[in-house]
């Protein structure tokens, strides 16, 4: 289970980081990352819309994103807001798939030396 305090509750926070995180996609889903100061703790946020599937498919959907982001959590527990939009094949999915699909977009979206030249 996903504690609180690590969980995008309210939709305005979720709309920002879908709208301004760094954006990885895959047939199956869009993660979204943004990164925060390394003392803010991390949080996850997910939709999972009617084109997933029935009620039954979007729930076991979205355990099995919850249950990748809490692994995701343990191992980098400060840094960033991840946000998961489900697709349509997002079902086929297991929860190891889905740990490697976040862990792929954090590393992606961590900022290199070069994008901080120049930036006070």
């Amino acid at each position: 289970m996903l504690p609180r305090q690590h969980r995008l509750n309210k939709s305005a926070e979720l709309r920002q980081v879908l709208r301004r995180g760094r954006r990885f996609a895959i047939p199956e889903a869009v993660v979204c990352v943004t990164v925060t100061d390394a003392s803010q703790i991390s949080r996850l946020g997910l939709v999972t819309p009617k084109i997933v599937g029935n009620s039954v498919v979007r729930h076991r959907v979205a355990r099995a994103i919850r249950h990748a982001g809490a692994d995701l959590i343990k191992a980098h527990p400060s840094g960033f807001d991840v946000a998961v939009r489900a697709l349509a094949d997002s079902s086929q999915l297991s929860v190891a798939q889905w740990l490697v699909l976040m862990e792929k977009a954090l590393t992606k979206a961590q900022p290199t030396p070069v994008d901080n030249v120049g930036k006070p």
